[in-house]
């Protein structure tokens, strides 16, 4: 066998060597795109002109990062906002979170601080509202503290607070004392002339009626009692007499008062206690900013009810608009975000047969709209993007016919 070794090798030489070669044009090589990681997606060409749809998805993904971030979930938050700035260098809020998630907490807030109480109603977005200025800034505030899911605060947890903030609300926890009372106005006191000796007993009758009111409000304030203690105060102040410390305890009680009323959401009578604190003291920069944020809390009460209102009336894209508009005021918003969660899949369904029934009219435009909603709902909808190419590519040839004719 060993000498039949090489006569099989020079036959197999022979055979090979007259198969035509094939002399036709090379195949093609299909690329394959780089799998992009999240470090790599806040780099961006400057050259690359952002899109109203990049805009819009970028929105998106931030609400879904905003969402993770309130359960906790940092790697998948840091994720979708990493897509987000690439989709928008210039979001914001995209920035801001992974800003965030990205520093330590205490050179981001400062190593000193104070300790707070969780009040009842509050969250950790509006503790950082009133604290840090901005609701934004709730992920670097739980961090802070330790807070691994930040949608599980509870009502009496005491967490850290840095002193680097600026001006606090009043709060809840001033009732756990009496107020400091305010130094009494120095008013120019006329000298009374020897000849009218009765002026003075004229002058200490009406403060001692004032001040025995006074005593009682404040008894009732105590107590938890403000519409008592109103009722009794309320008359000398609107007739001017009392001066500046029975004005001050009035101003207090309408602002606790005011606070009760939020926990119970009876906004609108505790806008209008806080518009007459504010008429009292209109100086007072923290009634001012209670003031605004209970006209946020109402802005967020219409919204949703419009909400409920549209998806009960048939009309998902009316109330996905107005839940997205409540989160974006309170991101916290836990009831909106469940309604947005189960709208989701419906609203998608309603703009992908909205799209392809205006493909089949011909309505291009007004197709890849809805597209351009589905995509913004779901920016990994394969099929919309497809057909969204298809439209748009449509649209271009039918255009330049036009232009030739």
């Amino acid at each position: 066998m060993q000498y039949l070794y090489p006569f099989f090798v020079l036959i197999l030489f022979v055979v090979t060597s007259c198969i035509p070669k094939h002399e036709g044009p090379e195949p093609k090589v299909v690329s394959i795109a780089p799998v992009v990681s999240p470090e790599s997606l806040g780099t961006i060409s400057k050259t690359r002109k952002v899109t109203r749809e990049d805009r819009t998805r970028a929105r998106q993904y931030v609400l879904t990062g905003i969402a993770l971030l309130q359960k906790g979930e940092e790697e998948k938050a840091k994720m979708k906002l990493s897509m987000a700035h690439h989709l928008d260098p210039n979001n914001k809020r995209a920035k801001k979170l992974l800003e965030q998630i990205n520093t330590d907490p205490e050179t981001y807030l400062g190593k000193e601080y104070s300790h707070y109480t969780v009040q009842y109603g509050e969250s950790i977005s509006k503790i950082a509202k009133n604290f840090l200025g901005d609701s934004l800034e709730f992920y670097i505030l739980a961090k802070y503290n330790s807070i691994k899911n930040p949608n599980l605060l509870k009502t009496g947890q005491v967490i850290k607070i840095p002193k680097k903030i600026r001006v606090p609300r009043v709060i809840a926890q001033v009732r756990e004392g009496p107020r400091k009372e305010a130094p009494k106005a120095s008013l120019p006191v006329p000298v009374p002339l020897e000849k009218e000796p009765e002026k003075k007993v004229v002058r200490k009758k009406e403060p001692q009626s004032v001040e025995v009111e006074y005593a009682a409000a404040k008894q009732f304030y105590k107590a938890g009692k403000y519409q008592e203690a109103i009722d009794l105060i309320q008359g000398p102040v609107e007739k001017g007499a009392g001066g500046v410390k029975i004005r001050d305890l009035l101003a207090l009680i309408y602002s606790e008062y005011a606070l009760d009323l939020i926990q119970q959401d009876k906004f609108l009578d505790a806008r209008k206690l806080l518009q007459n604190a504010a008429t009292l003291r209109p100086d007072d920069k923290r009634l001012r900013e209670r003031l605004a944020d209970l006209e946020n809390k109402l802005a967020v009460q219409r919204l949703y009810k419009n909400g409920l209102a549209a998806q009960k009336a048939g009309s998902p894209d009316r109330a996905h608009e107005a839940f997205v508009q409540v989160m974006e005021i309170e991101p916290d918003h836990a009831k909106a975000q469940e309604q947005l969660t189960k709208l989701s899949p419906v609203l998608i369904n309603f703009y992908n047969k909205k799209a392809m029934l205006a493909y089949r009219r011909q309505h291009l435009k007004e197709a890849i709209s809805a597209w351009d909603k589905v995509l913004e709902l779901d920016p990994d909808h394969e099929l919309a993007r497809l057909n969204r190419a298809r439209a748009l590519e449509l649209l271009e040839k039918l255009e330049k016919f036009k232009t030739l004719k």
